[in-house]
């Protein structure tokens, strides 16, 4: 009996397990409905190395290691692994994605090792592996591809390895490791070293004298790497990081002396009012809301990312009944295993300081990407915890009642994921150049069109990922503001002149043509909000419409929608 209860244990994991794994290859193609510009510069970036050697900014490897022009400051492992990645298939929203699925189920696999070696529990491990998986956090980043799914691959990594370390080659993986997450990320460099220190004072005083120096040797050797790195880059000509330095709050001190200049001018006077309001002062309540910000209970369970490009808006990084856990976790590794209490706790504490010290927005889901593991530990404690009653009954009503609350929870955010977030977010992965780059496709090869945008480099590489041309891409110079493959399709800041034989799609707000009629428009579909103006339309016919009431699956299928449903579907008479 004790057998089969066992083998029937087995194989209700395994079923879980392998539905929760394919769902996360679940229309890949169409879902995120587009990419996010940070992508389309990081698999633009990608294929530059591959063709031309070197970045879209022109630095090629080592010295992009420190010195990069390329808009977000790529770093340069992803980008070059999506370069390698190229070469086996082309770049692709489909494609990209399955590479960062594979890429986020690895991680799982990592951290189902970690917290294997750190609690000696297989059972809890699994549960840290699958809440992973189902994770609204970690479905974020398995679809995200620039950095970040990297980082957080490859920190793990560093952290298992360091942690099993008894002989010579696991310190070496270790630093491998460690060294690929440093170049994964610019915002990893703040807290990989602070992590990798707290787990060796763990690990130090938990292992014999051979483990204990191989310990030391590989803390002092990191940290050596780190402090040498900075050093060659501060001896470099050019901008530190490309200027990265200045999104610290701490070298951002003229925005800090402007905001302390405000806060004094709109106070009644005071002649002490320069001890209660100075940089200091203001310096610190700023990396503090910002600091405080990962662990608020709105970002973490209703509302997601502070940063508009990653939020949610209508759900959290975590499951609401994860709240619950998340505190009985806490509650009885402090009882029960205070080290491991001590441990989790310290890098939990640490993960926001890339957030806190943050000078432009507040971000959590990217900068305290750390946070999200240690935390799926702590819900993965807090429901064994609930399974250590001895009670029999209370065991199977509790398995129940959790199974089923997560069930529930998965599936309401798979509904959200795949039918609210593309219309009610749908520019967070700038569908907009889908759709433009489609709405190209079917135009007539021979007539020109001009597409005028604030952010002409980025979405003139949205448009070679989409019509896969990434390949045909040269190196652009950062200070151009305009952008074209061939001559006919050009993206640009600057308005052209007009003339009636172009068309010419004109980002709303723009005072371009604005004496001109229009003659379609792309609109928000979540409040029909017009976002670009079509002049000269020689695509699609006028819709009269302003808003689509409903929304089919296969809208979002833009490759395979022929000319009438795409024009049906996504270009709509301009608002007035």
């Amino acid at each position: 009996m004790k057998f089969f209860s066992s083998r029937l244990s087995r194989i209700i994991w395994l079923t879980i397990l392998a539905g929760v794994i394919f769902s996360k290859f679940v229309w890949l193609d169409r879902f995120p409905a587009g990419m996010a510009h940070d992508e389309a510069i990081y698999l633009a970036n990608g294929v530059s190395y591959m063709t031309n050697g070197s970045d879209l900014s022109g630095y090629s490897f080592p010295l992009s290691l420190f010195r990069t022009k390329t808009e977000g400051a790529i770093s340069f492992v992803p980008t070059y692994i999506y370069g390698i990645y190229s070469l086996l298939t082309p770049l692709t929203p489909f494609s990209t994605r399955l590479l960062l699925t594979l890429v986020n189920l690895m991680t799982a696999y990592i951290l189902f090792l970690f917290t294997k070696k750190i609690f000696n529990n297989t059972k809890l491990a699994t549960t840290s592996a699958l809440l992973f998986l189902i994770n609204p956090w970690s479905y974020f980043l398995a679809r995200w591809a620039v950095d970040t799914p990297w980082a957080l691959l490859f920190s793990l990594a560093s952290f298992h390895f360091l942690i099993r370390a008894k002989t010579k080659s696991y310190f070496v993986l270790s630093s491998v490791f460690f060294i690929l997450a440093f170049f994964s990320y610019q915002g990893a460099k703040i807290i990989l070293l602070p992590f990798m220190l707290i787990i060796a004072v763990y690990k130090f005083k938990q292992d014999g004298q051979v483990a204990k120096k191989i310990t030391v040797w590989s803390t002092l050797l990191v940290t050596m790497f780190v402090i040498s790195y900075f050093a060659i880059d501060s001896m470099l000509p050019g901008d530190r990081l490309t200027g990265r330095k200045n999104d610290i709050v701490i070298f951002r001190q003229d925005d800090i002396a402007h905001t302390v200049d405000a806060i004094r001018r709109n106070s009644i006077e005071f002649p002490y009012s320069h001890i209660l309001i100075n940089k200091p002062s203001v310096m610190l309540e700023t990396v503090a809301k910002k600091y405080f910000s990962v662990f608020s209970p709105e970002v973490l369970f209703f509302s997601g990312d502070t940063r508009a490009t990653y939020r949610y808006e209508d759900h959290g990084l975590f499951f609401v009944i994860d709240s619950v856990f998340i505190f009985v976790g806490a509650f009885a590794l402090f009882r029960k295993r205070r080290k491991i209490f001590y441990l989790l706790t310290s890098l939990l504490l640490v993960s926001p300081l890339t957030t806190a010290l943050g000078a432009v927005d507040t971000s959590q889901v990217n900068r305290s990407f750390l946070a999200l593991p240690i935390m799926t530990m702590f819900v993965a404690y807090g429901i064994n915890y609930a399974f250590g009653v001895k009670n029999r009954s209370f065991q199977k009503a509790a398995a129940v009642l959790i199974f089923l609350l997560y069930l529930i929870s998965y599936v309401k955010f798979l509904h959200f994921y795949y039918f609210q977030l593309p219309i009610s977010q749908q520019e967070n992965y700038f569908l907009t150049d889908k759709i433009i780059s489609r709405y190209i496709d079917f135009t007539d090869p021979d007539r020109s069109i001009y597409v005028v945008t604030n952010t002409p480099r980025s979405s003139f590489c949205g448009y070679a990922l989409y019509t896969n041309k990434l390949e045909n891409l040269a190196s652009p110079d950062t200070a151009r503001d305009s952008f074209s493959l061939d001559s006919r399709v050009i993206f640009s800041a600057n308005c052209p002149t007009f003339n009636d034989s172009s068309t010419y799609i004109i980002i709303a707000g723009s005072d371009c043509h604005k004496d001109k009629k229009q003659d379609n428009a792309i609109l928000d579909h979540k409040d029909a909000g017009t976002l670009y103006n079509i002049y000269n339309d020689a695509t699609c016919n006028k819709n009269d419409a302003m808003y689509r009431r409903f929304h089919l699956l296969d809208d979002y299928d833009l490759d395979s929608l022929d000319k009438t449903r795409f024009c049906e579907s996504w270009i709509h008479a301009p608002k007035i």
